[in-house]
Protein backbone atom coordinates (compact mmCIF):
# COMPACT_ATOMS: atom_id res chain seq x y z
CA UNK A 1 0.00 0.00 0.00
CA UNK A 2 1.33 3.37 -0.59
CA UNK A 3 2.07 5.81 1.82
CA UNK A 4 -0.50 8.34 1.02
CA UNK A 5 -3.63 6.62 1.07
CA UNK A 6 -6.35 7.87 -1.65
CA UNK A 7 -9.27 9.37 -0.71
CA UNK A 8 -12.66 6.46 -0.92
CA UNK A 9 -13.55 8.76 -4.69
CA UNK A 10 -9.76 8.32 -5.81
CA UNK A 11 -10.30 4.34 -5.25
CA UNK A 12 -13.64 4.50 -7.20
CA UNK A 13 -12.23 6.52 -10.16
CA UNK A 14 -9.27 3.88 -10.08
CA UNK A 15 -11.57 0.48 -9.63
CA UNK A 16 -13.74 1.71 -12.59
CA UNK A 17 -10.45 2.29 -15.30
CA UNK A 18 -10.28 -1.54 -15.29
CA UNK A 19 -14.11 -1.37 -17.49
CA UNK A 20 -12.32 -1.49 -21.21
CA UNK A 21 -11.82 1.56 -22.31
CA UNK A 22 -13.36 3.65 -19.23
CA UNK A 23 -9.41 3.85 -18.40
CA UNK A 24 -9.69 7.03 -20.73
CA UNK A 25 -12.07 8.99 -18.07
CA UNK A 26 -9.64 7.90 -15.30
CA UNK A 27 -6.34 9.46 -17.15
CA UNK A 28 -8.10 12.47 -18.41
CA UNK A 29 -9.70 13.09 -14.71
CA UNK A 30 -6.54 12.32 -12.05
CA UNK A 31 -3.92 11.48 -15.11
CA UNK A 32 -1.25 13.64 -13.05
CA UNK A 33 -1.50 11.63 -10.09
CA UNK A 34 0.94 8.15 -9.88
CA UNK A 35 -1.90 6.12 -8.63
CA UNK A 36 -4.57 6.86 -11.07
CA UNK A 37 -2.13 6.76 -14.24
CA UNK A 38 -0.98 3.19 -12.71
CA UNK A 39 -4.45 1.97 -12.82
CA UNK A 40 -5.50 3.60 -16.44
CA UNK A 41 -2.53 2.29 -17.55
CA UNK A 42 -3.41 -0.69 -16.08
CA UNK A 43 -6.91 -0.53 -17.74
CA UNK A 44 -5.39 0.49 -20.89
CA UNK A 45 -3.87 -3.23 -20.77
CA UNK A 46 -7.54 -4.69 -19.89
CA UNK A 47 -9.18 -3.04 -22.71
CA UNK A 48 -6.33 -4.36 -25.16
CA UNK A 49 -6.84 -8.11 -23.84
CA UNK A 50 -10.91 -7.62 -24.20
CA UNK A 51 -10.22 -7.40 -27.62
CA UNK A 52 -8.62 -10.76 -27.59
CA UNK A 53 -11.96 -12.93 -25.91
CA UNK A 54 -13.92 -10.90 -29.11
CA UNK A 55 -12.04 -12.31 -31.84
CA UNK A 56 -10.87 -15.50 -30.74
CA UNK A 57 -15.31 -16.04 -30.07
CA UNK A 58 -15.61 -14.75 -33.61
CA UNK A 59 -12.99 -16.59 -35.45
CA UNK A 60 -12.16 -19.49 -33.84
CA UNK A 61 -14.37 -21.24 -30.86
CA UNK A 62 -17.29 -20.05 -29.23
CA UNK A 63 -16.32 -22.27 -25.88
CA UNK A 64 -12.53 -20.81 -25.88
CA UNK A 65 -13.89 -17.43 -26.28
CA UNK A 66 -16.31 -17.93 -23.10
CA UNK A 67 -13.16 -19.76 -21.28
CA UNK A 68 -11.58 -16.06 -22.33
CA UNK A 69 -14.53 -13.71 -21.17
CA UNK A 70 -14.84 -15.69 -17.59
CA UNK A 71 -10.74 -15.40 -16.87
CA UNK A 72 -10.82 -12.02 -18.35
CA UNK A 73 -13.80 -11.02 -16.00
CA UNK A 74 -11.85 -12.46 -12.71
CA UNK A 75 -8.99 -10.64 -13.29
CA UNK A 76 -11.14 -7.44 -13.52
CA UNK A 77 -12.92 -8.01 -10.43
CA UNK A 78 -9.29 -8.82 -8.85
CA UNK A 79 -7.72 -5.92 -10.05
CA UNK A 80 -10.88 -3.56 -9.33
CA UNK A 81 -11.23 -5.01 -5.71
CA UNK A 82 -7.24 -3.77 -4.99
CA UNK A 83 -7.82 -0.31 -6.47
CA UNK A 84 -10.86 0.36 -4.60
CA UNK A 85 -9.23 -1.25 -1.48
CA UNK A 86 -5.72 1.73 -2.62
CA UNK A 87 -3.70 -1.08 -3.46
CA UNK A 88 -2.32 -1.76 -6.98
CA UNK A 89 -2.12 -5.14 -8.80
CA UNK A 90 1.45 -6.50 -9.74
CA UNK A 91 1.27 -8.91 -12.48
CA UNK A 92 5.41 -10.48 -12.38
CA UNK A 93 6.65 -10.33 -15.92
CA UNK A 94 3.82 -7.42 -16.92
CA UNK A 95 3.75 -4.84 -14.51
CA UNK A 96 6.86 -3.66 -15.54
CA UNK A 97 5.82 -3.36 -19.46
CA UNK A 98 2.53 -1.77 -18.75
CA UNK A 99 3.87 0.88 -16.54
CA UNK A 100 5.42 1.62 -19.54
CA UNK A 101 2.06 2.39 -21.69
CA UNK A 102 2.91 6.63 -22.35
CA UNK A 103 -0.23 8.04 -21.17
CA UNK A 104 1.49 10.65 -19.55
CA UNK A 105 2.05 12.20 -23.32
CA UNK A 106 -1.56 12.51 -23.90
CA UNK A 107 -3.08 13.17 -20.06
CA UNK A 108 -0.71 16.28 -19.47
CA UNK A 109 -1.53 17.73 -22.56
CA UNK A 110 -5.32 17.17 -21.80
CA UNK A 111 -5.19 18.58 -18.46
CA UNK A 112 -2.87 21.51 -19.57
CA UNK A 113 -5.67 22.41 -21.91
CA UNK A 114 -8.22 22.16 -20.17
CA UNK A 115 -7.13 24.37 -17.73
CA UNK A 116 -6.62 26.69 -20.61
CA UNK A 117 -9.96 26.22 -21.43
CA UNK A 118 -11.44 27.01 -17.86
CA UNK A 119 -9.03 30.48 -18.16
CA UNK A 120 -10.42 31.15 -21.27
CA UNK A 121 -14.42 30.58 -19.62
CA UNK A 122 -13.52 32.75 -16.88
CA UNK A 123 -11.91 35.60 -18.99
CA UNK A 124 -15.33 35.28 -21.12
CA UNK A 125 -17.16 35.50 -18.10
CA UNK A 126 -15.70 38.80 -17.12
CA UNK A 127 -15.88 40.16 -19.84
CA UNK A 128 -19.84 40.07 -20.35
CA UNK A 129 -20.10 41.06 -16.88
CA UNK A 130 -21.53 44.87 -16.23
CA UNK A 131 -19.75 47.37 -15.54
CA UNK A 132 -20.52 47.88 -12.16
CA UNK A 133 -19.70 43.88 -11.13
CA UNK A 134 -16.16 44.49 -12.89
CA UNK A 135 -15.94 47.30 -10.19
CA UNK A 136 -17.22 45.50 -7.41
CA UNK A 137 -14.58 42.52 -8.24
CA UNK A 138 -12.06 44.86 -8.65
CA UNK A 139 -12.58 46.46 -5.11
CA UNK A 140 -12.85 43.19 -3.37
CA UNK A 141 -9.54 42.42 -4.81
CA UNK A 142 -8.23 45.68 -4.25
CA UNK A 143 -9.80 46.32 -0.54
CA UNK A 144 -7.32 44.32 1.71
CA UNK A 145 -4.17 46.91 -0.13
CA UNK A 146 -4.41 50.47 0.90
CA UNK A 147 -1.75 51.57 -1.37
CA UNK A 148 -3.88 51.99 -4.08
CA UNK A 149 -5.32 55.19 -2.61
CA UNK A 150 -4.02 57.82 -4.49
CA UNK A 151 -3.64 61.62 -3.29
CA UNK A 152 -4.11 64.95 -5.50
CA UNK A 153 -0.89 66.49 -4.85
CA UNK A 154 -2.75 69.79 -6.80
CA UNK A 155 -5.15 70.30 -3.68
CA UNK A 156 -2.86 72.06 -1.01
CA UNK A 157 -3.79 74.80 1.23
CA UNK A 158 -2.37 77.55 -0.58
CA UNK A 159 -5.36 77.15 -2.61
CA UNK A 160 -7.43 78.37 -0.25
CA UNK A 161 -8.10 82.39 -0.61
CA UNK A 162 -7.06 84.28 2.40
CA UNK A 163 -9.17 88.05 3.35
Amino acid sequence: METNTPSPEDNILAALAYIPGVFLITALIKGKNPFHLWHAKMGAFSTFIFIFPVVITAFVNGLIGIILYVLFFIFIVIAGLKAWKGQKLEIPGLSGLISKIPLEIFVSDLVDASKQIQEIKEAKRIQSLPAEEIKKEETIQNTPNQSNISINPSLNDNNTRTN
